[in-house]
């Protein structure tokens, strides 16, 4: 068995090969546009015109620039054919892939790596963002990229990365937050301007979208999207916050409820039944679509979410089975919570989940895919706690897995 995965590498190229050819297979190239495939084809061939300044400022989407930037100067190799950009969006995954392969090779052992990867690659967004020219993998790779220059300590990278994921989505500031509060946590642990120094260092990415809120003079582009979502005050939405809570639990549902079960008599009976109490509110604020999303036609947030009433007439069954997913996401961070003084890892998971709970309730709406921003840190978080004092733990440096010993840069 062993034998088996020190071959991990190969497995996973022969996995990779499947997966996309199993797309490409199922889907196929000439597949008609997908959802908003269309009107960001549009967009590409406006930057495919021009990256100017009047384009920039009016440009119809509501995120940043820089996934439309990079399909039309792909598009300047091998034309606009949809074909060419689908082409793009592959390698753009399979890069993805590969880096957290890589990343989470470094925190654990192959095993882990290729089982991670492996589980990442098959949530049920990953599929789409994958294969169609979407602009979601491109900042999850930036995110990714940012992980792995962490483990090599390159802070000047690590601030690159951050601003090209800001310039993916806006909303992306989450990870550069994150990350200083990370090195910010480590200078106050440890008094070592070093950390503190970083912290800055990093927090400088979020001035490079200055000039973009220039030219727009506001958070996105002028354009009628944006006229139509945000013409309404900027506010935190509780029921976002039910929302992603709630998709924590689902689209990590197996590590998990496994790292719960296997730390659960770590855990206190009366915090174990407080936070059921704080669960509760989630019937102050149950999960519902945004209102720019009911006033575009969704009658749901997302894939699981459509599922679930399809199956389920009764909503108040639903808004049951998403309470105890919620009080399970509680527990877990609960979890990070307890072990986060012993794992720098697990501190950085704590922490972007934190950071990203208090970002994406602001966005004009709520849907479950802008969970895959969070997902590879999740993954390799909660992966490193189910690895703790296990046979799997190695003594790598970078992103490091959990041991009271561990006290390296992650």
């Amino acid at each position: 068995m062993n034998k088996f995965w020190d071959k991990s590498n190969l497995w996973l190229v022969v996995y990779l090969l499947l997966y996309i050819g199993g797309l490409i297979g199922l889907i196929g190239f000439d597949h008609p546009f997908w959802t908003d495939e269309h009107h960001f084809y549009d967009t590409i061939q406006l930057f495919y015109s021009s990256i100017s300044i009047e384009n920039l400022r009016h440009y119809n989407e509501m995120s940043t620039p820089l996934p439309f930037i990079i399909y039309a100067l792909w598009a300047k190799i091998g034309g606009l054919n949809l074909v060419w950009l689908r082409v793009l969006s592959i390698l753009i995954a399979v890069s993805t892939f590969l880096t957290f392969f890589t990343v989470t090779k470094n925190c654990f052992d192959a095993r882990i790596a290729l089982l991670a990867t492996i589980f990442m690659s098959l949530n049920p967004y990953m599929f789409g963002v994958s294969f169609f020219v979407y602009t979601d993998m491109t900042c999850i790779g930036a995110i990714v990229m940012a992980l792995y220059f962490i483990q090599k300590e390159n802070i000047i990278m690590i601030t690159l990365s951050c601003a090209l994921s800001i310039w993916c989505r806006q909303y992306a500031i989450f990870f550069t937050a994150t990350i200083c509060f990370y090195y910010f946590v480590q200078f106050i642990q440890t008094k070592q301007t070093i950390f503190f120094i970083k912290s800055i260092i990093v927090g400088s990415a979020v001035l490079t979208i200055i000039p973009l809120l220039t030219i727009w003079g506001g958070l996105s582009p002028i354009n009628e999207m944006n006229k139509l979502y945000l013409g309404k005050p900027l506010t935190y939405q509780a029921n976002g916050l039910s929302a992603y809570l709630v998709a924590i639990g689902i689209y990590c549902f197996p590590i998990l409820i496994y790292g719960c079960i296997a730390n659960l008599k770590t855990i206190n009976i009366k915090v174990l039944i407080g936070l059921f109490i704080v669960s509760m509110l989630y019937y102050w604020a149950p999960i519902s679509p945004s209102v720019c999303s009911i006033e575009a036609g969704f009658t749901s947030i997302g894939f699981v979410d459509k599922l679930l009433h399809q199956l389920i007439s009764r909503t108040f069954f639903i808004d049951v089975l998403y309470q105890l997913i919620l009080y399970m996401s509680l527990v877990s961070i609960y979890l990070l919570w307890l072990k986060a003084k012993n794992s720098k890892l697990v501190l950085l998971t704590l922490i972007s989940i934190m950071c990203f709970l208090l970002v994406m309730p602001f966005s004009y709406i709520v849907w479950e895919k802008y969970i895959l921003l969070l997902l590879p840190i999740i993954i390799i978080g909660y992966s490193s706690i189910i690895t703790i004092d296990s046979k799997h733990s190695t003594n790598k440096q970078g992103l490091m897995k959990n041991s009271k010993a561990t006290n390296k840069e992650c």
